[in-house]
């Protein structure tokens, strides 16, 4: 569950003199050093700690302002998405063109039974707007597709809070708890910033993925 966020192998915690205290480090770099990675050292003790606090907090939150969490996990999955409001328009314009193209399709086989076309104006015609109908077709139904995928993650945000709630008094984190709120845990390596050592840590919550100001040290 634990990886390495550079060449996303696990983790692997073994103890460290006779102490019992647990170290994780890349199993990359300790297969063949750093030739394969970089050790991304940490306490084991530090990481459930990382990862209470974590849970913790989001826990509060979500029991103080629940839509203010749906909010914020909304917005963090369709970061890479179109902007609502234009996507709107943009399919009502789909839908606005593909009911004029539908219309002359019809207007020409109707002109065609009247003989007011010709076999030759039609065959000219129709493939084009054939054509033409086919786009807008498949271009609307990347929108539905969209569509459904965005209330797929509305209900998993939903899903998500009402789990992580439960958690606002957690005291001990347990393999159960883990197993049901966490999908899997990215370690990043000890670097130094402004001075001091930081280190990431980048938690994947089941049903939602990693959120935005998660947990770190």
């Amino acid at each position: 569950m634990v990886f390495c966020d550079t060449c996303n192998r696990r983790i692997s915690f073994v103890p460290e003199r006779a102490e019992k205290i647990y170290v994780g480090s890349c199993m990359e770099y300790r297969k063949i050093g750093r030739q394969g990675c970089t050790p991304h050292r940490i306490y084991e003790q530090d990481l459930h700690d990382a990862v209470l606090k974590d849970i913790r907090e989001w826990a509060k939150l979500a029991l103080k302002d629940e839509k203010a969490v749906l909010a914020k996990v909304m917005e963090h999955e369709n970061r890479n998405k179109a902007d609502t409001g234009a996507a709107i328009e943009k399919k009502f314009s789909l839908e606005k063109r593909l009911g004029e193209v539908e219309k002359v399709i019809a207007k020409l086989y109707e002109d065609y039974a009247l003989g007011k076309a010709g076999a030759d104006e039609i065959d000219l015609l129709l493939p084009k707007y054939r054509k033409e109908q086919g786009e807008l077709k498949a271009q609307l139904a990347l929108f539905e597709e969209e569509s459904s995928e965005q209330r797929e993650t509305a209900q998993n945000a939903e899903k998500w809070v009402a789990l992580i709630r439960q958690y606002n008094d957690l005291q001990e984190l347990t393999a159960g708890i883990i197993r049901e709120l966490i999908t899997k845990i990215y370690v990043g390596d000890v670097c130094k910033v402004d001075g001091e050592k930081v280190q990431s840590i980048e938690i994947h919550y089941r049903f939602i993925g990693s959120l935005p100001g998660g947990a770190g040290k």
